[in-house]
């Protein structure tokens, strides 16, 4: 399992070129506008090899804050968030 993080979605472009080998990409970007332009970019060039995992967090503006509040005991999601796909 490899992971790719980009820190801002602004380094699309430098990533894409390290996206095309993968089978199976999964996307947890923010909840935000920006967030959910970037996976529509990044599916509309891989297609269903593409998951986008921010509806995990969906309650959240992004992973982060949704595992702080798990550190706070205040997560209201589905029971099986953290049960992560493997590939």
């Amino acid at each position: 399992c490899d992971y790719l993080v980009m820190n801002s979605v602004n380094n699309l472009k430098k990533a894409l070129m390290y996206l095309q080998r993968y089978l199976h990409i999964h996307c947890y970007l923010d909840n935000d506008l920006a967030g959910k332009k970037t996976v529509e970019t990044i599916a509309g060039l891989y297609g269903e090899r593409v998951s986008n995992e921010a509806v995990r967090y969906s309650e959240y503006k992004d992973l982060n804050d949704c595992l702080r509040a798990l550190l706070n005991g205040g997560l209201f999601l589905c029971p099986d968030f953290f049960v992560f796909p493997v590939h």
